[in-house]
């Protein structure tokens, strides 16, 4: 069907196969002529205007389209556009015209979509406008804008980082808690993260994610990120994603979780079992090297026929074992040992707390009478540095072991005596770094030039004394802290260092003044 110039002019109303057809349109329909004047309007047109209080009994027809455009423009960028959208079509530089705008009335929230489409019929270049009611559509999109409002806005309180991603894998969406911690602008986009991660962790990140991409499984990764101090720290990413009814990926949501304490503590967890499987490894020898004598000894008592003058020595090596493996058991508790120093130093008479003790006589065998010497005073002196072999010093490099001296000197005007019932070795001194303690380090016994002054139990039958001329110094046990080499423990951190015997030496006729501890330091 054809319009003719004039039919259906100034009509209000649908007419014929067009008008019926018009009016079963739901959207409010209104033809142009080639001057933008309205020729026809549809039903659903004039219910809106009726409702609305439009009082024209035209309803618009016979009116200019562009007119009104024109004269709300000013006020109206969109009306403005809607006349230019409406131009080009009539003119024929534009196919079709689109605009969505609002039309609110009161307190109703409304939106239409409005379509103007060209409209042929014979010589006549008419123009079809169609207002489309979207506010269903509108509404549910305002709902949709709002809760990614609300979710953006509890994923930037969020201490973890928060990302979203397409169903392609493409990282949309990371929240700020990722830009802080990267130190990467926001112009960097969220897509950015291959570049931030550790070049160990990149291949394994992105083989785990690929595989969650194409199968759709959980993903979940541990990695290290670059922090915006120029740092790496540990990061656990997991990641789900949302499917539709048919099982379709929609979208991927995850976080990333710093486990950087969490990593920390592991390797610490794992240093110190390694360090207590050392340490038991160890304390199981030394608690074994005591049992020889004393199974030896304990042999040869049970023979017939022994010498009675050995019975004595032979009890005096098995107590003495028995002391050295109740040290080794005690010095396996750190907390007993504690409480039990706390004891001894209250309960230790004045003179030995202030440092100056008499030492009482030594018998050279079971049943012998002590030995008397002339009176003298033995000053023990720990030093480190050379040794026997260099100058003392209180300062070392990591790495650098560091030998430690322990001499004895008769300071008074008479020659004096001294026995040591034990190494310093055997001792097993404390160390402590800036007031804390170290419980387990490495040291090792060393051989002095001076062997024969160094008289230990476990090489002779019986105590015997070493005599010390007035003034004379003699080097009576020397061991190293080894930092190279090492078969158990890493080498000392730099720090501010004290070594203290935890055990006294026994001296024996005598007074003796202990200078039990020295200080060192070691640096980079």
């Amino acid at each position: 069907m054809e319009l003719q110039p004039g039919e259906y002019r100034q009509s209000s109303g649908g007419e014929g196969l067009l008008g019926a057809a018009l009016d079963a349109l739901p959207s409010h329909v209104a033809v142009l002529d080639e001057q933008a004047t309205i020729i026809l309007v549809n039903d659903a047109w004039r219910r809106f205007a009726s409702d609305n209080g439009n009082p024209d009994p035209t309803y618009g027809v016979g009116s200019s389209y562009l007119t009104v455009c024109d004269a709300a423009a000013p006020g109206c960028p969109d009306a403005a556009q809607v006349a230019r959208g409406i131009r080009a079509v009539l003119c024929g530089t534009g196919e079709q015209f689109e605009l969505e705008y609002e039309c609110h009335g009161g307190a109703e929230q409304r939106w239409f979509l409005l379509r103007v489409a060209p409209l042929r019929s014979g010589n006549l270049r008419l123009a079809v406008a169609v207002h489309i009611n979207i506010t269903a559509r509108k509404m549910v999109e305002l709902e949709i804008t709002k809760s990614e409002a609300r979710f953006r806005q509890l994923a930037d309180a969020m201490p973890q980082i928060v990302w979203t991603a397409n169903p392609d894998g493409t990282i949309d969406y990371r929240n700020r808690r990722w830009y802080e911690l990267t130190g990467l602008p926001l112009s960097a986009g969220p897509n950015y993260w291959l570049p931030v991660l550790h070049p160990d962790d990149q291949q394994t990140c992105v083989d785990a994610w690929s595989k969650s991409v194409r199968t759709g499984k959980p993903f979940q990764c541990e990695y290290r990120i670059r922090l915006a101090t120029g740092e790496y720290g540990w990061q656990l990413g997991r990641g789900l994603c949302q499917t539709d009814a048919e099982g379709r990926v929609e979208r991927w949501v995850g976080t990333c979780t710093d486990v950087e304490e969490q990593k920390r503590a592991e390797a610490a967890l794992l240093e110190t079992d390694r360090r207590k499987d050392e340490f038991l490894t160890v304390l199981a020898h030394e608690l074994r090297n005591p049992l020889a004598p004393l199974r030896s000894s304990l042999d040869i008592l049970l023979r017939r026929g022994i010498d009675p003058t050995l019975t004595a020595h032979l009890c005096q090596v098995m107590d003495r074992q028995v002391k050295q493996l109740m040290r080794l058991v005690d010095d396996a508790a750190p907390a007993r040992l504690q409480v039990r120093r706390v004891r001894r130093a209250g309960m230790a008479p004045a003179g030995r707390r202030q440092g100056a003790r008499p030492c009482s006589g030594a018998t050279a065998g079971a049943g012998a009478a002590a030995t008397t010497v002339p009176e003298g005073v033995i000053k023990m002196t720990i030093t480190t540095g050379g040794g026997l072999y260099g100058p003392v010093k209180d300062q070392f490099k990591v790495g650098e072991d560091i030998p430690v001296a322990i001499s004895m000197t008769d300071t008074g005007d008479k020659p004096a005596k001294y026995c040591l019932s034990t190494s310093l070795f055997q001792n097993r001194p404390q160390l402590k770094r800036d007031g804390q303690l170290i419980p387990y380090f490495t040291i090792m016994p060393q051989q002095t030039e001076q062997e024969d002054v160094i008289q230990r139990c476990e090489r002779n039958a019986a105590r015997q004394f070493q005599e010390l001329q007035p003034k004379q110094t003699r080097v009576v046990d020397w061991f190293t802290i080894g930092q190279k080499g090492i078969r158990w423990y890493s080498p000392l951190s730099p720090g501010h260092y004290e070594l203290v015997l935890r055990r006294r030496l026994e001296c024996c006729q005598g007074p003796m003044v202990e200078s039990n501890q020295v200080a060192f330091d070691v640096v980079p």
